[in-house]
C-alpha cells in the first residue's frame, strides 16, 4: 500500500508545476508521461543490493578467458572439450523457476489486465483484458533467456491433455448432455441451468468433431448424440478419436522433444497472440482447441520472470466447466504462493473470496496468500462516502487539504480583476485547487483501501497469526501510463496504482533463494571450473594407479546407494511408520458412524434434482434448501467432500504428528549411512596403490566433494515436506479430482444411474437414491473396505508415493555429489587417446592463466561482502541493444 499523498502549499506546488510545464514544452508531444519501470526501486534484500551487473560481468569474463585460451582445442580431446563445456555453462547465472504464483479469482475480476500490468506489457493478453473472451486454459508466464530487456520477442509452448484428462473431460460433457436430453428428470428450478450445460456440451462435441467445417463429421456426430450411443460408449470413443485427430492436425508444430506440445519461437506479441488465442480462450464466434489444452506457457523478458517468478493465470473459479475448475485447484495446490483477485468494493462481503483465501492459507500459509483488490479507483463511485470523508475526516491529510482549499479560495476571492498578474495567479490557483481536489480523492482511495485491507487481515487471524498480504491496485490506470498518446496525467501516479508495489513484493519472496544460487555459482561452481583446469594441467599428479582406484570407488558408491535404499524401504514398512494404519484402530468404528451420518444427511431437505446434480458433479452442488443457506453461505453451496474431510481431519492431524518422529529417525539413519559411506570412500583412497603424495592429494580432493555431500544431507526437510503434501492432499482438496471424490465416484455414478426401483418400497426416485447411497457407502466394497478404510488406504498410498518421490530426489542429489569424485579420478588417470603437441601446448596455456583466473574469481567473490553492497537501487538496464538502439538511450527518450 502506498503512503498517503503529501500536501504542498501553493508556492511549493507552483514552483514544481512551472518546472514540469517547462519540461513538457521541451518534450515530444504525448510521450512525456510514458512510464518505464526501469527506475522502480528494488527490494532492500541483499540480493538486490549486490552489484549483480559487475558479478555477472565477472562470471562472463572468467568463462570467456577459459574459452579464449582453449579456442584451438580439437573435439577429440575429451578433457579440454569437458572444460569448454563447463565454461560455457557457467558464463551466465541461470535463475530457475523459483516461485510459481497462482493467479486466482472468479471471471471478470481483472486478472488478465493485472498480469499485463505486472509484466509491463500492454498487449500480453488481449482476450480477457479487453473483454473479448475468458481465459479457458492455464497460462504460465516464464522467462525467455535469449530475449533482450522488454524486447518484443516471445515464445509459446502449448501442451495438450493426456488421455486420462481427455477421458475425464469428455465424460463430463457427455453426462451433462445425457442428463438434459435423455434422463427425463430435469427439474423445473434448474431447467435453464441444465439446458445451458447441455448446449455447452454440444458445442464441445461440435468443436472436437469439427462439425462447422466438415459436413460428414457433423452428420456422424448427430447420429452419435443418442441415448443408445451414449450408453454404448460410442460417443465417448468417437470423441476421443476425434480429439486425437484434432491434436494430430497440429503435429507439424510439435516440439521435437515433447509429445503433444506445440512450440512457437521468436514471435511478436500480436502475431503470437493470434496464434495461441485459439488454444487459450473461449471466443463466441471462433473455433478453438482450448477444451483439449492442458496448459500454455508464454516465454518473455520481464523483471519478474527474470528473477524466477512465474505468474500462472488460471481459469475463473466460478467456471461452469468442472474440469477447468478442477485444473485450477490442482495448479493452486502446486504453486508456491497464490494471488487471489477480488473487487475492492465487494471483498468484505464476498463469501466466495473468503473461501478461496481460507483454502490458500491451508495450502500455503498466510505468508503465501496475497489478496489483490482490483479497481480501487472505483471507490470514488461511492460519491457520498468520498465527499463525507473528505469534508469531515480528522486524520491527516484531510484537515490539511481542507485548510489549503479554504485559504486558496479566500485568496482567489481577493485577487483584483482586469490585472494581468492577478489573472495569471488566479489561473494558477485554479489549477492548484483542482490539484488539491485530486489529492483529496487519492487520500480517500488510500483511506478506504487501508480500512478494507486491515479488515481482511483480521478476518483470517484464527487460521494463521501471520496476516495475509493485501494490495489495492488499479491496473487500468497503470496501463494508461504506458500509452504513448497520453498528454494528461492520470489521477494516480504509477506507484499509487499499486502495481509496482506488487511487483516488488513478489521479487522479495524469491530473493533469498536467488542469493543462494548466485553464491553457489561464485563459490562452488567457479571452484569446480578452477579445479578442473588444475587437474588436467597438473601432469605431476597424473598416475596410472588412479585407473585402479576407480572400480574400487565405484563399488563403494554402489554399496552406499544400496544401503540408503534399504534403510528407506525398511522404514516405510516398519511399525514406526505404519503406512496402512492412518486412522487409529480404536477410532475406526466411531469414524465410520460419523461418516455415514454425513452421508445420511446429504439428501435431507434437498430437491431431488439438486441431489442428482450433486451426484453428477461428484459431491459438489447448490441447493434451494434453507438448510444449506446461511449468512456465511448465502448461495446454498455444499460439498460432500469437504463434509467428509471435516470428519477425518483430526485423524490426518494425528497421523502427521505420529509421522514427525518417524521421519526424524529415518533422516538420522540416512545421515549415519552417508557418513559411514564417506568414511569407506576415504578408506579406499588410503588403501589404494597411489604414491603417498598423490594419495594425500586425492584425499584432499575427496574432502572437497564430501563437503558438498554433507551440505545436501537434508533428508528430514525433504521427507517432512512430503508428509505435509500428503496431509494437504487429504485435508484441503475440494474439487472433483480430490481424494474423497475419486474414492466415491463410482458409487455416485451407481446411485445416479438408478432407472428402476420398488414403488412399493420407495415413494420417489430421490428416496430410492438416498437409500442406495447409504447402502453402497455402508457396506464393504469389492476389496472388503468400508468407507473409512477406503479413505485410510488412499492416504497410505499417497503417502508412499509422496515419500518415495522425495527420497528419490534426495538420493539423486547426494549420489550425484558423491559420484563427482569419479571425475577427479578420470582427470588424473591415463587418457584413452594420444595427445598431440597442440593439445599439450593448450594445457600449458591454461596452466599459465590459472593465477589470473583465481584472481578474477576472488574479485567476484569479494562483491558478496557486506562492505561491497550497494545502496537500495532501481532496476538497471544492460548494454544490450533492442532494435539497434541501446536500452539506456531508448529509456531516456521515453522519459524526457
Amino acid at each position: 500500500m502506498t503512503s498517503p499523498p503529501t500536501i504542498p502549499t501553493f508556492e511549493e506546488w507552483r514552483e514544481k508545476y512551472k518546472q514540469n510545464h517547462r519540461s513538457t514544452k521541451r518534450s515530444k508531444r504525448g510521450r512525456q508521461n510514458v512510464y518505464n519501470p526501469t527506475y522502480e526501486s528494488l527490494p532492500t534484500h541483499r540480493f538486490f543490493r549486490m552489484d549483480r551487473g559487475a558479478i555477472d560481468d565477472g562470471f562472463h569474463k572468467i568463462s570467456a578467458a577459459v574459452l579464449e585460451t582453449l579456442a584451438g582445442a580439437r573435439p577429440e580431446d575429451k578433457q579440454l572439450a569437458a572444460v569448454q563445456q563447463l565454461a560455457r555453462r557457467l558464463q551466465v547465472v541461470v535463475i530457475p523457476e523459483t516461485l510459481d504464483v497462482a493467479v486466482v479469482g472468479e471471471q471478470g475480476m481483472g486478472k488478465s489486465l493485472a498480469i499485463n500490468a505486472f509484466q509491463h506489457r500492454p498487449s500480453l493478453s488481449t482476450t480477457s483484458a479487453s473483454g473479448g473472451a475468458c481465459t479457458a486454459s492455464a497460462i504460465r508466464f516464464c522467462f525467455k533467456p535469449d530475449a533482450a530487456e522488454f524486447s518484443d520477442s516471445f515464445d509459446a509452448k502449448i501442451k495438450f491433455m493426456n488421455d486420462e484428462e481427455l477421458t475425464e473431460s469428455i465424460q463430463e460433457h457427455i453426462d451433462r448432455y445425457y442428463h438434459f436430453h435423455f434422463s427425463g428428470h430435469v427439474d423445473e428450478e434448474t431447467y435453464f441451468e441444465d439446458q445451458r450445460a447441455a448446449k455447452d456440451a454440444e458445442a464441445f462435441f461440435n468443436l472436437l468433431h469439427n462439425s462447422k467445417y466438415n459436413d460428414e463429421a457433423a452428420s456422424k456426430l448427430k447420429s452419435l448424440l443418442t441415448a443408445d450411443n451414449i450408453k454404448g460408449k460410442n460417443l465417448m470413443n468417437a470423441t476421443m478419436a476425434m480429439a486425437h485427430t484434432r491434436m494430430n492436425e497440429t503435429r507439424s508444430l510439435w516440439s521435437e522433444t515433447e509429445d503433444r506440445t506445440i512450440v512457437f519461437k521468436d514471435r511478436g506479441i500480436k502475431a503470437l497472440m493470434e496464434e495461441v488465442e485459439k488454444y487459450m480462450a473461449m471466443f463466441p464466434s471462433m473455433p478453438s482447441l482450448w477444451p483439449i489444452v492442458q496448459s500454455l506457457d508464454i516465454l518473455l523478458w520481464s523483471l519478474l520472470a527474470k528473477h524466477g517468478v512465474n505468474l500462472r493465470d488460471l481459469p475463473g473459479l466460478n467456471d461452469e466447466n468442472q474440469i477447468r475448475t478442477a485444473a485450477t485447484n490442482a495448479f493452486r495446490r502446486k504453486a508456491g504462493s497464490e494471488m487471489i483477485f477480488a473487487r475492492a468494493d465487494r471483498v468484505t462481503t464476498d463469501v466466495n473470496v473468503h473461501r478461496y483465501i481460507r483454502q490458500s492459507i491451508k495450502a500455503h500459509g498466510a505468508k503465501g496468500t496475497i489478496l489483490i483488490l482490483t479497481k480501487k479507483d472505483e471507490y470514488l463511485l461511492d460519491t457520498n462516502s468520498a465527499e463525507n470523508v473528505i469534508k469531515t475526516h480528522m486524520a491527516e491529510p484531510f484537515p490539511t487539504i481542507r485548510d489549503h482549499l479554504s485559504q486558496n479560495e479566500e485568496t482567489m476571492d481577493t485577487l483584483p480583476e482586469d490585472d494581468e498578474v492577478a489573472d495569471a495567479e488566479y489561473d494558477d490557483r485554479h489549477a492548484y485547487q483542482a490539484h488539491l481536489k485530486n489529492l483529496a480523492k487519492l487520500a480517500f482511495i488510500h483511506h478506504r483501501g487501508e480500512g478494507v485491507a486491515e479488515e481482511m487481515k483480521v478476518k483470517f487471524k484464527e487460521m494463521d497469526p501471520e496476516p495475509i498480504t493485501v494490495f489495492s491496485i488499479s491496473a487500468s490506470m497503470y496501463m494508461e501510463w504506458m500509452k504513448h498518446s497520453n498528454v494528461e496525467r492520470p489521477l494516480m501516479s504509477p506507484a499509487e496504482t499499486g502495481v509496482p508495489g506488487v511487483r516488488q513484493h513478489l521479487l522479495q519472496l524469491c530473493a533469498e533463494a536467488n542469493l543462494k544460487i548466485y553464491r553457489d555459482h561464485a563459490f562452488a561452481k567457479m571452484e569446480s571450473l578452477l579445479n578442473k583446469c588444475r587437474r588436467i594441467t597438473d601432469v605431476e599428479k597424473q598416475d596410472d594407479n588412479y585407473a585402479l582406484l576407480r572400480p574400487v570407488f565405484a563399488e563403494v558408491v554402489v554399496n552406499l546407494r544400496k544401503e540408503l535404499v534399504n534403510i528407506f524401504n525398511e522404514s516405510i514398512d516398519s511399525d514406526d511408520m505404519d503406512m496402512e494404519e492412518i486412522i487409529d484402530y480404536d477410532e475406526k468404528e466411531e469414524r465410520q458412524k460419523e461418516l455415514l451420518g454425513v452421508v445420511d444427511d446429504w439428501g435431507y431437505g434437498a430437491h431431488w434434482n439438486t441431489y442428482r446434480a450433486c451426484l453428477l458433479r461428484r459431491g459438489i452442488g447448490l441447493s434451494a434448501s434453507a438448510k444449506y443457506k446461511t449468512a456465511e453461505n448465502p448461495t446454498g453451496g455444499y460439498n460432500w467432500n469437504e463434509d467428509q474431510g471435516k470428519i477425518t481431519i483430526k485423524d490426518m492431524d494425528a497421523w502427521k504428528a505420529r509421522m514427525d518422529p518417524a521421519i526424524h529417525s529415518l533422516a538420522d539413519r540416512l545421515e549415519d549411512a552417508i557418513i559411514s559411506g564417506c568414511k569407506d570412500i576415504q578408506a579406499c583412497i588410503q588403501t589404494s596403490s597411489l604414491p603417498p603424495d598423490l594419495r594425500t592429494a586425492a584425499i584432499e580432493e575427496w574432502e572437497g566433494c564430501e563437503e558438498t555431500v554433507f551440505e545436501l544431507v537434508n533428508a528430514e526437510e525433504k521427507l517432512q515436506r512430503a508428509v505435509n503434501d500428503t496431509h494437504q492432499y487429504a485435508t484441503t482438496e475440494t474439487d472433483i479430482r480430490c481424494m474423497n471424490a475419486k474414492l466415491n465416484a463410482e458409487y455416485y455414478k451407481e446411485v445416479y444411474d438408478i432407472d428402476t426401483w420398488s414403488q412399493t418400497k420407495f415413494t420417489s426416485r430421490l428416496a430410492a437414491q438416498r437409500s442406495k447411497m447409504t447402502d453402497v457407502m455402508s457396506k464393504p466394497d469389492r476389496n472388503g473396505r468400508l468407507l473409512v478404510d477406503r479413505i485410510e488406504h488412499a492416504v497410505a498410498q499417497r503417502s508412499k508415493q509422496d515419500l518415495g518421490a522425495a527420497f528419490d530426489a534426495f538420493l539423486a542429489e547426494v549420489m550425484h555429489a558423491v559420484e563427482a569424485f569419479d571425475e577427479h579420478l578420470t582427470d588424473r588417470g591415463p587418457l584413452d587417446y594420444k595427445l598431440t603437441d597442440a593439445d599439450r601446448q593448450l594445457r600449458v596455456d591454461i596452466l599459465g592463466r590459472i593465477p589470473e583466473l583465481e584472481a578474477m574469481v576472488e574479485n567476484v567473490r569479494a562483491k558478496f561482502n557486506d562492505d561491497m553492497l550497494l545502496t537500495p537501487q532501481a532496476v538497471t538496464s544492460s548494454n544490450r541493444t533492442e532494435g539497434g538502439e541501446p536500452v539506456q538511450k531508448r529509456v531516456k527518450s521515453e522519459v524526457d
